[in-house]
């Protein structure tokens, strides 16, 4: 688990707030064009489900086929914070 001191918290709640807004923004953007671009590949393209796998997912099919590659993200987002705390 990454943890953060209080120093640094108080860093990215400061000075640091819009850069990491900005950071975290462009991450739940890309995250919503791969989902987008598998609604394409599924729907338009007619590609079946398991080759369907986005933009990243074509060329590195291992993001997809990694257990907790999807996972990952959960820790970023709120909702995987609380899910995190009350499972733990």
């Amino acid at each position: 688990a990454v943890t953060a001191t209080p120093v640094q918290l108080n860093a990215l709640n400061s000075r640091y707030h819009k850069a990491g807004l900005g950071v975290f923004t462009v991450i739940v953007l890309a995250h919503c064009a791969e989902h987008i671009a598998q609604a394409i590949q599924i729907w338009v393209l007619g590609w079946p489900l398991p080759e369907a796998r986005g933009v990243l997912g074509v060329p590195f099919p291992w993001l997809v086929n990694v257990a907790g590659a999807s996972q990952g993200s959960r820790g970023v987002s709120g909702r995987g914070r609380r899910a995190g705390l009350r499972a733990g």
